[in-house]
C-alpha cells in the first residue's frame, strides 16, 4: 500500500485503443492536473481512457472536478472514460456526491475493459453495486 501522501500515475495501453491510467496514493488538487493531462494525451491519441484507482487512498474534490470535466460524454468508444473504483468507501463518496449519474464506474479494472468492449451498452452513471 501506497504511503500517506504518496502519488504515482502509470499508463498501460491495453487492447485495441485503450489506455489504463493508474493512480495510486493521494488524488488530490496537486495532481489533479497532471491526471487531466494524461486523460486529454490518450484521448488525442483517439483511445478510449479508465482511470483505475485500485491502489488511491484518498482523492479530493479538485481531482473529482478533473474526473468529471473529463467525463464528457463520447459518441464513440474512442475517448470514453470509466472509472475502475474497487474500494467500496471511494465508490460510496462517489455515489453520495451524486456523481455516479455522470460518470461511469466499474468495480474492477477487468469490468471496465468490459464496459468499453459494449460499444456504449453501458450508460455514464451505471454503477455497479456493493457486494453483500
Amino acid at each position: 500500500m501506497p504511503e500517506r501522501g504518496s502519488f504515482k500515475l502509470t499508463k498501460e495501453d491495453v487492447g485495441d485503443g485503450v489506455r489504463v491510467i493508474a493512480l495510486s496514493g493521494d488524488a488530490d488538487r496537486f495532481q489533479a492536473e497532471t491526471v487531466s493531462r494524461a486523460i486529454q494525451g490518450a484521448r488525442s491519441e483517439g483511445r478510449a481512457v479508465i482511470v483505475d484507482m485500485a491502489a488511491t487512498t484518498f482523492m479530493d474534490s479538485s481531482m473529482l472536478a478533473a474526473l468529471v470535466a473529463a467525463s464528457e460524454p463520447a459518441p464513440q468508444r474512442e475517448g470514453r472514460l470509466v472509472l475502475a473504483v474497487e474500494t467500496p468507501r471511494l465508490r460510496r463518496s462517489l455515489e453520495v456526491k451524486g456523481l455516479s449519474g455522470i460518470l461511469q464506474i466499474a468495480d474492477s479494472r477487468e469490468h471496465a475493459l468490459e464496459m468499453l468492449a459494449g460499444g456504449g451498452d453501458e450508460s455514464p452513471g451505471q454503477s455497479v453495486p456493493e457486494p453483500a
